[in-house]
């Protein structure tokens, strides 16, 4: 159908007139060209078609260039620029014919569906958009939001999210010659879950080289969470044999959820994994349990008995969790363990410490104990925080794996303390302020390893504290702090020290201590600008600071009667003063743009450079009472009258890409260094980064800590990204000591659109590995790894 529109103009001047004749017969001549030039069919397809609505659940919108009604047979044929539109689906081709009585259609040529979750293309279909189902035959399909391209001889919709496919492939690597590809027999497909495969054979090199063969295969195609099996692994190793585990994953909830891991050793046996999480609006929670009976169980040996034990039935149980209630914060954390060897010997395992470690740290901030410390903690706290308020109560119990019975493991049920932090005394003057710590505690230990005799003891802690801060004549500051720290004892018991006098001896039913501190501090400021800086700096500024400390702190001599649980229970007697200053160089920059290219008025301060001396002298001669530090339990770095060891501090950013650090302490009364700590790092704008660490510390002149050797080392790290496709990282360990490395690794990585290459290898002192990983994007991790300690092991894992 032609429609013409009449349009009509002010009448002109005579001399317009012909102008304007002109013009509209130079556009109609024009027009009538271009018609006779321009496809017919073209411009039917845009102008003339029909339309069909057919009524339903959901509307089915028909169009066509051409229609033909077969009322004998109920069908309709539909011809050229077919095209059918329910909802958000939408389907083209060539030519369609509608059975009126199933309410389905036959496509031929040029098939094209697409919807909000994928794209599939084909030569001839069968479909109906009522029940979502199809059968389409040479078709192919892509879903963006997993990257995923699928294609198949035979392919059946048997719902809106569940797919099987005959003679398919699949893979998710984008172009005409994909990297790699997956060709199964038969394939099942559930969107946003699993696709599971028959008969499959993996191709790369172009999708022309076949690298490895299984008669099943499993693997996500998930938007979001679903029950289901996850990554399998199958691994084999001189320590287990050979290992499979199979996770299997439990959505319980919207948020909640469970993982049960059956994990079987060859050599070990089978293991059992269960982990549970929640996260409601009020709280969150992760706990997790797992369990072996070893078939070759390891032995060890606990403190002061040398028989051996062997660590058969194994368990470890830890969790996080957080509730809020009101204005209180609950927090229970668990950590119990069957034996000291479980938590390093399986630590890289799926039950294991390193992934405990990372789930708990991402989820928590922090984490269980390490996995070489015996001493594992579970708590069970409330806390209430104000402005400068601080309740908090909790019952504590600690796990030694080395003491037989729990023995000399301290215990605290409960525990509670009230804090008040830094209140001001003055509402117009903030320049005095008072704090408060109590603490009560209920202590208890088995302390005797011959008549299993406890020691228990109810402790109440008050440290009152003052600080008073003032300018003196506008040239420094003067704060002054002074405390009082009371500790009553309710005692019973025998103390576990090694001096068997002290230890037949039983605690007083009654003592206290009373100690006290004053400090004073005095400090001041000298700056001074200059002119340029480093870079386009304006200005810098040099400011230093020199700063004196007096502390006085009064005690009893006679302390070790008293009942030891930790650092509250001894303060030894000092006088120290412990001067020195820092030195702070900042520029200043002017701000030109922002983000967004926009001009802002501004300015930037960068401090590039921090140096600070410090030092201190001793006037109290207490080294009679460090000469016996173990039973006296004095933990601190007293090093008898005289002059202490010279701190040094630098930390300098030259630019955006190269800093350095230094921390250093050396004995004064000898010259000799104590410890070093230094490191240089140098980066770009591509993300290379080198990292040169020196660690140094002898602490023989330290009181209190036991007998240690020197250590020496050097660290470095180095990773550079040789290009958008490849990267390599390697770190070593170096004991300066003993001139080897103990630890190397290093990575070459390769990262395509849709599948990385590492080769990666590792080396410490009795253990040394290299290994292959391929990391198919979207289906999982396939890794060949060689490790060698007495004998060479290979896994293999996806």
């Amino acid at each position: 159908m032609i429609q013409a529109t009449v349009i009509t103009y002010p009448q002109a001047k005579k001399s317009q007139r012909y102008w304007s004749l002109g013009i509209v017969v130079f556009f109609c001549t024009l027009s009538i060209v271009l018609c006779w030039l321009w496809p017919t069919d073209s411009l039917a397809a845009k102008e003339n078609y029909v339309e069909v609505v057919i009524e339903g659940e959901k509307i089915i919108i028909i169009r066509a260039d051409t229609i033909e009604h077969d009322e004998v047979r109920g069908l309709t044929r539909f011809l050229g620029h077919v095209s059918l539109v329910r909802d958000q689906e939408n389907i083209t081709a060539n030519q369609a014919v509608w059975h009126n009585n199933t309410r389905s259609a036959e496509l031929d040529g040029n098939i094209r569906l697409t919807s909000p979750n994928f794209t599939l293309l084909a030569e001839r279909a069968l479909v109906n958009l009522d029940l979502s189902i199809a059968k389409i035959y040479n078709g192919r399909a892509f879903f963006p939001k997993n990257n995923y391209y699928l294609s198949g001889e035979i392919i059946e919709r048997l719902g809106e999210k569940e797919f099987e496919i005959e003679d398919g492939t699949a893979t998710t690597c984008n172009g005409p010659t994909p990297a790699w590809t997956i060709h199964a027999d038969h394939l099942s497909i559930t969107e946003g879950g699993y696709a599971s495969a028959t008969g499959v054979i993996f191709k790369g090199m172009g999708s022309t080289l076949p690298f490895f063969a299984t008669p099943y295969f499993l693997f996500p195609v998930k938007n979001e969470r679903q029950s289901g099996i996850l990554r399998p692994t199958i691994t084999s190793s001189t320590h287990d044999g050979l290992k499979t585990a199979l996770p299997i994953f439990w959505t319980t909830g919207e948020n909640h959820d469970l993982t049960f891991t059956p994990i079987w050793r060859q050599k070990r046996g089978l293991a059992i994994s269960l982990e549970g999480r929640y996260h409601l609006e009020r709280s969150r929670g992760i706990w997790q349990v797992s369990h072996l009976r070893d078939h070759d169980p390891k032995y060890y040996n606990y403190i002061n008995n040398t028989t051996n034990i062997a660590a058969k039935e194994r368990f470890w149980l830890r969790a996080q969790n957080q509730w809020n209630v009101n204005s209180w914060d609950l927090t229970l954390n668990v950590d119990l363990a069957s034996d000291p060897l479980l938590l390093y010997e399986f630590a890289s395992d799926q039950d294991g410490f390193n992934q405990t470690n990372m789930i708990f740290s991402q989820t928590f901030g922090h984490t269980v104990n390490e996995a070489l410390d015996p001493n594992r903690t579970t708590e069970l706290y409330a806390q209430k925080l104000n402005y400068d308020t601080q309740i908090r109560g909790g019952l504590y119990y600690t796990q030694n794996l080395y003491q037989e019975n729990n023995r000399d493991t301290i215990q605290r049920l409960p525990a509670l303390q009230y804090d008040i932090v830094s209140r001001s005394l003055s509402e117009t003057n903030n320049k005095s302020r008072f704090s408060l710590g109590t603490r009560y505690d209920y202590f208890y230990r088995n302390s005797s390893p011959i008549n299993y005799t406890d020691e228990t003891s109810h402790r109440l802690w008050l440290n009152p504290s003052l600080n008073w801060t003032v300018p003196v004549s506008n040239l420094a500051i003067l704060k002054l702090d002074g405390d009082l720290e009371l500790t009553t004892y309710a005692a019973s018991g025998h103390r576990p020290v090694t001096n068997l006098a002290v230890n037949n001896a039983r605690h007083d039913n009654l003592d206290n201590c009373l100690t006290g501190s004053m400090e004073a501090e005095i400090s001041t400021t000298f700056n001074r600008i200059f002119d340029g800086g480093p870079g386009q700096a304006m200005a810098t500024r040099h400011q230093l600071t020199p700063t004196i400390t007096l502390n006085y702190i009064k005690a009893p001599h006679n302390q070790g009667n008293l009942p030891y649980w930790d650092l509250f229970d001894r303060r030894l007697p000092r006088q120290t003063a412990r001067y020195g200053l820092q030195n702070t160089l900042v520029s200043k920059t002017e701000t030109k743009t922002n983000e967004s290219g926009e001009i802002i008025a501004g300015y930037d301060y960068f401090q590039f450079l921090k140096f600070g001396l410090w030092t201190s002298y001793e006037f109290a001669n207490d080294a009679d009472l460090t000469s016996d530090l173990y039973n006296h339990h004095y933990n601190t770095n007293y090093y008898g009258r005289g002059s202490g060891p010279l701190e040094v501090e630098l930390e300098a950013f030259f630019n955006s890409y190269l800093s350095a650090k230094i921390i250093s302490a050396f004995d004064s009364r000898n010259g000799n260094a104590s410890s070093h700590d230094a490191s240089v790092s140098l980066g770009d704008l591509n993300g290379d980064k080198l990292t040169l660490t020196y660690d140094y510390n002898d602490p023989k002149i330290t009181f209190g800590q036991g007998v240690f050797d020197e250590y020496q080392e050097i660290r470095s790290e180095l990773t550079l990204f040789l290009n958008s496709e490849w990267k390599t990282r390697v770190f070593t360990r170096f004991d300066i000591n003993s001139r080897q490395a103990t630890e190397t690794n290093a990575q070459l990585i390769y990262q395509a659109q849709c599948y990385g290459l590492g080769l990666i290898y590792s080396k410490t002192y009795d253990d040394q590995a290299v290994g292959l990983i391929v990391d198919l994007l979207g289906l999982g991790t396939i890794g060949f790894e060689n490790n060698e300690e007495t004998s060479n092991d290979s896994h293999f894992f996806y």
